[in-house]
């Protein structure tokens, strides 16, 4: 009864509270799925009111602060679209953790020289990723201390599959997470992570990533292969195979490597 609940509290606005359960990508899937259905639907002649977006009493007035629901609606000459700011999801936990993530990888120090690691990452991320002791392998993805040693160990974080419940009583991570310390930082952006690694020798290292600076054609190129490959297996590799052929190639083609 406590998951029924819960799963249903979060159908009806999609819960922040689910991060960490099967609840959260159940967020993103009941969306997905009600945009398929209602088109579905129109399609078939089921009928609406004209604006159920910006009208009286639509989507924008009773869900926002907003009093001018025409704001919204901005056009390329108005403003820009922000399609090209989306950042990919290279590891396969929450958004937040990518930079420290990318950060320890850049370092390339040996996990079992480092003693401690202090992290100084954006206020907004420490209620949402910075779970101390993830009860499931789908908390690890919110937890830094868990994902620190996952990084640094090698582990491959952009295979969805390698978050299992296991994770949780790994020795290893239970250890390390104890030498992982975060802070909230206001000058450190929700695209940046800021840290020290401190070495057994007392040797310190000091990482940092920021989400927002373009990656190199070829070196995106290898990690969304790697992480297509991970979650479809051969599907993925074929996915990447047709990169070069995508003119003439038709979202239906698309599809279907996926559903495959």
């Amino acid at each position: 009864m406590t998951h029924a609940l819960g799963l249903c509290a979060t159908r009806a606005s999609g819960l922040k509270s689910q991060f960490g359960t099967m609840g959260k990508p159940y967020n993103a899937g009941i969306a997905a799925s009600n945009g398929v259905e209602v088109a579905q639907l129109a399609s078939m002649g089921f009928t609406s009111v004209q604006d159920g977006v910006s009208g009286p009493q639509g989507f924008i007035l009773t869900h926002s602060i907003e009093t001018d629901p025409e704001a919204r609606w901005e056009t390329p000459e108005q403003g820009r679209f922000l399609f090209e700011d989306n950042k990919y999801k290279l590891h396969a936990c929450c958004h937040g953790t990518h930079a420290m993530i990318e950060a320890l990888l850049a370092a390339k120090v040996d996990v079992d020289q480092v003693e401690a690691f202090a992290l100084r990452t954006s206020p907004r991320w420490l209620n949402v990723c910075n779970q101390k002791s993830p009860a499931s392998g789908l908390a690890v993805k919110f937890s830094y201390a868990w994902l620190a040693g996952m990084a640094l160990r090698g582990d491959a974080t952009g295979d969805d599959n390698l978050y299992s419940d296991a994770l949780v009583a790994d020795p290893f991570l239970q250890s390390f997470a104890n030498r992982v310390t975060v802070e909230g930082d206001a000058n450190v952006t929700d695209l940046q992570a800021v840290g020290v690694l401190t070495l057994k020798s007392g040797e310190t290292v000091e990482v940092s990533y920021d989400l927002a600076a373009s990656l190199p054609e070829d070196v995106l190129r290898q990690k969304l292969t790697a992480k297509a490959v991970a979650a479809l297996g051969e599907e993925g590799q074929k996915i990447w195979e047709c990169h070069d052929k995508l003119d003439g190639f038709s979202a239906r083609d698309l599809g279907m490597l996926l559903t495959v």
